[in-house]
């Protein structure tokens, strides 16, 4: 019991650091100009995708570490509904997220990030990526055991 539960956490720490690295180094990389559409603080096209790409590698990583510190699917399984849930309260959090406005000027990251806006096709996707990476990833290793 004590490893299904260390697996969890450990497996969702992992995959939100992956994911905090990721988007902080994407954010830096792209700059503000292409991580935004014009003049706003709606994510472009071209973030959503990278940030798909990201998420689905952190829910492989998160995958990976809970099945290997578990060594059974159960964990890994509790991992992606909980990864699932939470995404989906999310996704129902930005419907009624109000706008931010207009982006102005220089920004800071963190403003940036707090003033962020994803479409709704992409915050209904997230908790589905997420769950099948962790699923995905999992069953990596116990294809290897």
């Amino acid at each position: 019991m004590g490893k299904a539960i260390l697996a969890v956490i450990v497996g969702y720490v992992v995959m939100t650091i992956v994911i905090i690295l990721c988007f902080t180094g994407l954010q830096f990389g792209l700059g503000t100009e292409r991580v935004f559409d014009p003049g706003t603080y709606n994510a472009s096209m071209l973030f959503n995708i990278l940030a798909l790409g990201v998420s689905l590698a952190a829910a492989l990583i998160g995958g990976i570490v809970a099945g290997a510190i578990c060594g059974r699917s159960g964990p890994p399984q509790v991992l992606a509904g909980i990864i699932f849930v939470l995404g989906l309260i999310m996704a129902v959090a930005n419907l009624n997220t109000p706008d931010p406005g207009p982006r102005t000027g220089d920004i800071t990251p963190m403003e940036a990030a707090s003033k962020a806006r994803q479409p709704n096709w992409y915050s209904f996707t997230i908790p589905i990526i997420g769950a099948a990476g962790v699923i995905m990833g999992s069953s990596l290793i116990a294809r290897k055991k």
